[in-house]
C-alpha cells in the first residue's frame, strides 16, 4: 500500500480511483509533525516524486532530508540531478525517473528487497542535520562576510 499524506489534490484520488487501485493507494490529511516523522520512521520504503519541471531543476525537496533523517530506505522518482546524487552518494535508497518502466523497475526493486528482508535502515547522515547545515551556513557567512565575522560593520 502507499499511503500519501498531507494536502490532498482530487485529480490524485480520481485518478487512482479510476484506476481501480482504491486498496493500494489511500490519501490521509494533514497529520501534527510528529505523528508523520513516526509514521515515516515506521514506514517499509518512503516514496519521494519530485517534478520534472525547470524551475524545480536544481532545488532539493526538504522533503528529502526529513526522509533522509527518518530511516527506511527512499524510493525516489526524480529527473538526473542532484538529488539522484545524493541518494547515491549517501546509499539512501533507489532512485527512478519518471516514466512507468522506469517507476515499475524501481518499485520492483524496494518491493523485493522489503520482501527479502534487506531492509535497509540506516542512520541519518551527520551533514543533514539543522544543526549541522546551520553551522555550514555561519561558516559560509563568515567566509562571504569576514568583516561582520569580526564584529565590524558589514558594509
Amino acid at each position: 500500500r502507499i499511503t500519501f499524506l498531507g494536502l490532498r489534490e482530487s485529480d490524485n484520488e480520481s485518478a487512482a480511483a479510476e484506476l481501480g487501485l482504491e486498496d493500494l493507494v489511500r490519501f490521509a490529511d494533514p497529520l501534527p509533525h510528529a505523528e508523520s516523522v513516526a509514521r515515516q520512521a515506521a514506514a517499509d520504503i518512503l516514496l519521494l516524486i519530485k517534478h520534472d519541471d525547470p524551475r524545480y531543476r536544481d532545488l532539493i525537496p526538504g522533503k528529502f532530508y526529513e526522509y533522509a533523517a527518518a530511516g527506511p530506505p527512499i524510493l525516489a522518482m526524480t529527473p538526473a540531478g542532484e538529488l539522484e546524487s545524493l541518494m547515491a552518494e549517501h546509499d539512501l535508497g533507489w532512485t527512478c525517473r519518471l516514466d512507468a518502466e522506469a517507476v515499475a523497475r524501481g518499485l520492483a526493486a524496494a518491493l523485493d528487497a522489503v520482501a527479502a528482508g534487506n531492509r535497509q535502515w540506516r542512520p541519518a547522515p551527520a551533514e543533514f542535520t539543522r544543526t549541522a547545515q546551520a553551522a555550514s551556513m555561519g561558516a559560509l557567512f563568515d567566509e562571504l562576510c569576514p568583516q561582520a565575522a569580526r564584529g565590524g560593520d558589514p558594509r
